[in-house]
Parts: structure tokens; C-alpha cells; sequence
């Protein structure tokens, strides 16, 4: 008979296993991580009545021969521009862009690599959305590294499924090969009394988490909140009700800088549209949102693919920006797309996707063919461009908490002197 394919973790047994005859790599989790996980997306649950806000994160571990084994995972921060879907805005990627590149000098996380990500889909299936896809291939496109979609429940266990990129780099999306359902670890407590205590496990930072990793122990009752009596907080209150009054110039003074500091840095829209690349059998399919505000209204666009040593630009009609796809066939096992989108008004917008695999045997009537130059150094010249716009950034950020810094200072000043009774002359 043969074994098992998915081995759930518990507490007797660190890990879990999960493999499946369609892909050639055999997944080894923690249980302590499936269990963070799991405790994550299920507090995304119950964020919003209805529905709930979808989370993600980076897995990290040890990548061996035939196997990953999953350890240690990090948050993805997400500002939720459009809803409580997890679709990553321009802030959203340059913070993600960050975070993988933190990781490589994280000393909790010396020793590992990225080995995928994860998200949750609260209000449908277990399957890849084109957002997902787009993530998956953009910033995950190596072989053996994968997606973890996991649906979370109020009652406390979460249904999941690896997406996993077969040996010839063809990904199915619409399901995974095999579900399993991630049960919760500690079971001492009642449904409810467990989901608080793993709210409050969760916004612990990264510190505090690897000490209860090294060193696990029983989460403490949860102890019954009484609220204080009334004359208690009477009895705190200043016996002179006319105080209060100092506290306007205060809260003026913040609002001012409030304002002065959004209009020197002004919140940007997200102009930015889904934009992807996969396999189709004999050729790859681009695709893209053409019902998004930058390509509904733009002038005019284009597609750059770089593929082998040659790099080629098409230019698209306005017939084939709105149709939303073009297929391409492609010559080298790891291709990159990128797509300039000219808006009626404002700067260009730019998609990008990456496709890493072996490239289609035959080439079907009607495709586009491209090819790109050396990929080292062009991978160079964009970790480059994207450590300037990060050090841009900081340093803008620095410059706004200087500048609140001083105005706060000039606040307690103020404030002091007001404070201080003006001494009476001696007759």
C-alpha cells in the first residue's frame, strides 16, 4: 500500500507532508509555522463581518534534492486599495521588494531562502485568481517554489492546497491536485477562548515569536475583562473642568502639521493594472486587465520581451489593447514581459511578468516572436533601480519625521512656558 500523501502535523509530529504524483516535489512543513499560519488567516476572518480581509505572507526554508521544507514564514503587507481582496498596490510591491531583499541579512532568518508565499480566500475556493498568478510569476518564478492557499473557518481549521509548477513548468490553477485541512494545534481551550488567544499571539513582532518558538510554552488563560467602576474613573477626572482648554492649542498645532505635512507629501492613486504570462500549451498567453482606468483610457501602449539574447518591442493597436491578451511564442526557458501603458494624462504605467520553464516545442500560426539580452545583467541594473527608489523613499520618510520632530519639539516648548506662573514682584 502506498503511504499517505499529505501527513498532517500535530504536536507528537514537528512536521507535515504533502506531495501528489502530478508534480516532482514533495512538500515537508512545520507544524509550529502551519500553525502561525493558519492562526493568521483565520484573524483575517474575522476582521470584517462578512467576507473577512485576505492575508498573505513569504515562506522561508531549506530547499533539498527532490523537497522544501517550509520553517519560518513573514507577513505581507498589503493597504487594501481595492477592498479586502490581497491585490498589491505600487506601495504594496516596493514593500514586498523590500522585505525579500531584508531577508537575505534577517539573522532569524540566516540559513533559509524563499520558498513561496501564501494567501487566504475567506469568500471562495482553493484555486489561483490572475492577481495570484501575477504575484506567483513575478516575484516567485524559480522552480520549486510555490503557493499555499488556504480558506479559513470561524470554527477554527483551515482547508488548503499547494500550487506547484510541474516538471515542465506548466502550473494548473484552477484547483490543487490534492486539499488537506489544517487543524488547529492546541486544542486545551474551547473554540472561542483559542481564537483570542490566537489574536493576540499574532501582532507579536518577529522577535518575540522566535522566543516562543525556542522556548514553547501553554498560552496563559484568557483572563475575563471587568470593566472598572464608574466612580473610579470620576474620581481621576481634574477637579478644575476649565483645563481642558489647554489642550486646543495642542491639538491645532497637529492638525497644522497634519496638513502641511500632506501637502508635501500627497497620497498617490494606485495606477497600476494586472498583468500576467503563462503557459498555454504550445505558446505562451500574455494577458492583462483591459478593464482597468490606465488601459481603458490610454493612448497608446506597448509590449517589451526580452527572450534568449534579443530584446524586441511590439506596439499595440488600440484593437489589441482592449482585446486583453496576445499570444507569444518564446525561445528561452526564462522569459520577462514587460508592458508600458501611456495614460491620457499622467506618467507611464508599467506591468511586469516573468515565465521561467522550458519553452513550447512548436510554434503556433499567428504568435509574436522575441528573444532579450544577457539576464544577469539586467537583473543588475533592476536591483539597482529599485535600491535607489528604496533609498529615495527612506529618505523622504526621514525628512517628514525630522520635520514632525521639530514641530513637536516647538509644541512641548510652548506648552511649557504656558505651564510656568509668572513670578510676582516683591513690594
Amino acid at each position: 500500500m502506498l503511504p499517505a500523501p499529505v501527513t498532517k502535523a500535530t504536536a507528537e509530529a514537528p512536521f507535515g507532508q504533502w506531495s501528489t504524483p502530478e508534480v516532482p516535489l514533495t512538500i515537508e512543513y512545520a507544524a509550529e509555522a502551519m500553525e502561525q499560519i493558519r492562526a493568521a488567516v483565520c484573524d483575517g476572518l474575522q476582521q470584517l463581518a462578512h467576507g473577512g480581509m485576505e492575508v498573505g505572507g513569504v515562506l522561508f526554508g531549506l530547499r533539498l534534492d527532490n523537497s522544501i521544507r517550509i520553517l519560518k514564514w513573514r507577513p505581507i503587507s498589503c493597504e487594501h486599495a481595492e477592498g479586502p481582496s490581497l491585490r498589491l498596490s505600487a506601495r504594496d510591491r516596493i514593500g514586498l521588494t523590500r522585505l525579500l531583499e531584508a531577508a537575505k541579512s534577517d539573522p532569524e532568518l540566516a540559513g533559509v531562502q524563499p520558498l513561496g508565499w501564501f494567501l487566504s480566500h475567506p469568500r471562495s475556493d482553493i484555486f489561483l485568481t490572475a492577481a495570484d498568478l501575477e504575484i506567483f510569476s513575478g516575484f516567485f518564478p524559480e522552480p520549486g517554489q510555490v503557493t499555499l492557499v488556504l480558506r479559513p473557518s470561524r470554527l477554527g481549521p483551515a482547508r488548503a492546497g499547494f500550487f506547484v509548477r510541474e516538471a515542465d513548468g506548466t502550473l494548473k490553477a484552477d484547483s490543487s491536485y490534492r486539499d488537506f485541512t489544517v487543524e488547529p494545534l492546541h486544542r486545551g481551550a474551547p473554540p472561542v477562548e483559542r481564537r483570542k488567544a490566537e489574536r493576540r499571539v499574532l501582532p507579536l513582532p518577529p522577535l518575540v515569536q522566535a522566543e516562543q518558538r525556542s522556548a514553547p510554552r501553554p498560552l496563559p488563560a484568557v483572563a475575563r475583562q471587568v470593566e472598572p467602576p464608574r466612580f473610579l474613573l470620576e474620581k481621576s477626572r481634574p477637579p478644575s473642568s476649565g483645563r481642558w482648554l489647554w489642550a486646543i492649542p495642542g491639538c491645532l498645532a497637529l492638525l497644522i502639521t497634519a496638513a502641511l505635512i500632506r501637502q508635501r507629501f500627497p497620497p498617490t492613486a494606485d495606477p497600476s493594472f494586472a498583468f500576467r504570462a503563462y503557459n498555454s500549451g504550445a505558446t505562451v498567453q500574455i494577458e492583462w486587465d483591459a478593464n482597468s482606468a490606465s488601459v481603458r483610457d490610454a493612448r497608446q501602449a506597448a509590449i517589451e520581451i526580452r527572450d534568449g539574447s534579443e530584446t524586441r518591442q511590439f506596439p499595440l493597436t488600440a484593437s489589441q489593447l482592449h482585446s486583453g491578451k496576445m499570444p507569444y511564442a518564446p525561445k528561452a526557458a526564462d522569459v520577462e514581459f514587460r508592458m508600458t501603458v501611456q495614460p491620457a494624462s499622467g506618467p507611464p504605467v508599467q506591468g511586469f511578468a516573468r515565465l521561467v520553464g522550458p519553452p513550447p516545442t512548436s510554434v503556433a500560426p499567428g504568435s509574436v516572436e522575441a528573444a532579450q539580452p544577457s539576464e544577469v545583467e539586467d537583473l543588475r541594473v533592476e536591483v539597482e533601480r529599485l535600491k535607489r527608489e528604496l533609498r529615495k523613499a527612506g529618505a523622504r520618510a526621514d525628512k517628514a519625521q525630522d520635520m514632525v520632530r521639530i514641530l513637536q519639539n516647538r509644541l512641548d516648548v510652548d506648552t511649557t512656558r504656558k505651564a510656568i506662573p509668572t513670578a510676582k514682584p516683591e513690594k
